[in-house]
């Protein structure tokens, strides 16, 4: 799965003939954000959630969601609904079969590795948790530390959105009232990371022109530390 995909914001394969798609900012708003971020939860849950007793238990992350989801209706229906939105399959789960879907009138079964792999391209196209991070081999130590710094600010501007209870219909606004290109009526067609993308370009652009208007009272080492906002961002130091 590479950047340039996620930044087009086509389908991505998950295996098992699953394309995940990305959603758009218009189609988070017809599910409702706290829909959106109720399935985000579901597909991305972790035992260790449950606490301490649960991590004890010899089942995986992805057993113990099947077997929540199904002795509990409601959250086998969020994580179904999840999945149908992601994935545009209809999905169904039971004790015997876990999770499959309809293909042609054909019962389409997948396994644990399947799951974890749409998992992860919905957290990579939803810029959550560590699912952001790049997993390609640099070619060489120079590119490999570039490679960290950029994964260490989008982990920063994560939990800085958290800590600052920014949520997605604030950043939709920050994006199009400060954006040259996007606006309030266009900004609905582009797909979260795409939105997360230009969030992250807008802040690097206003932190660059905040610390130039302090730059008379800045010392020579502050002043080289400061970074242009039109730098790649693979060469963010931050």
């Amino acid at each position: 799965m590479s950047h340039l995909s996620l930044l087009r914001g086509v389908g991505i394969p998950a295996g098992k003939g699953i394309i995940v798609t990305p959603l758009t900012v218009s189609r988070i708003e017809e599910i409702g954000e706290e829909n959106y971020n109720g399935m985000l939860s579901v597909i991305s849950f972790k035992k260790d959630s449950l606490g301490v007793e649960a991590q004890k238990l010899q089942y995986s992350d992805y057993e113990m969601l099947i077997h929540m989801a199904v002795d509990n209706v409601d959250l086998g229906e969020i994580l179904k609904s999840a999945l149908n939105i992601f994935t545009n399959k209809e999905w169904f789960i039971n004790q015997y079969k876990g999770l499959h879907y309809i293909e042609d009138k054909a019962v389409m079964e997948i396994d644990e590795e399947t799951f974890v792999a749409i998992k992860n391209i919905v957290q990579k196209q939803n810029y959550i948790n560590d699912a952001n991070k790049d997993e390609f081999n640099p070619a060489n130590e120079r590119a490999k530390k570039l490679r960290e710094r950029m994964n260490k600010l989008k982990g920063e501007l994560q939990q800085k959105n958290k800590d600052n209870g920014l949520n997605l219909s604030d950043v939709v606004s920050i994006v199009s009232n400060y954006s040259n290109d996007i606006n309030i009526l266009n900004v609905w067609d582009l797909t979260v990371y795409q939105l997360y993308e230009s969030y992250l370009r807008i802040k690097l652009w206003d932190d660059f022109h905040n610390n130039y208007l302090h730059i008379v009272h800045m010392d020579d080492q502050d002043r080289k530390s400061m970074q242009h906002w039109g730098i790649p961002i693979e060469k963010i130091n931050k």
